[in-house]
């Protein structure tokens, strides 16, 4: 997903934050594996910001790393690789 729809995303995640109680680390974690799923790098960059563990393994045993090269977005690959480095 690209484009205008990533921008709800990040107001969804955003959103959150305005809840009480605030998300849990595992929550933020789980965001994380799924905004590097869909190479949504705001929202990605958001909730590193907000501690999510870049290298815990997700779903079907592999790690947001593993889940954005399968995205095969270049463009994401490359900031997130960047980041983790």
């Amino acid at each position: 997903m690209h484009g205008p729809p990533a921008a709800g995303i990040i107001d969804v995640v955003r959103a959150r934050w305005a809840q009480n109680p605030p998300p849990t680390p595992d929550e933020i974690t789980r965001a994380f594996w799924h905004a590097c799923r869909g190479a949504q790098r705001l929202t990605a960059s958001y909730l590193l910001e907000h501690g999510a563990d870049a290298h815990r393994v997700g779903w079907d045993h592999k790690t947001p790393l593993r889940v954005a090269e399968e995205s095969g977005d270049e463009e994401f690959l490359t900031w997130l690789r960047g980041v983790l480095a």
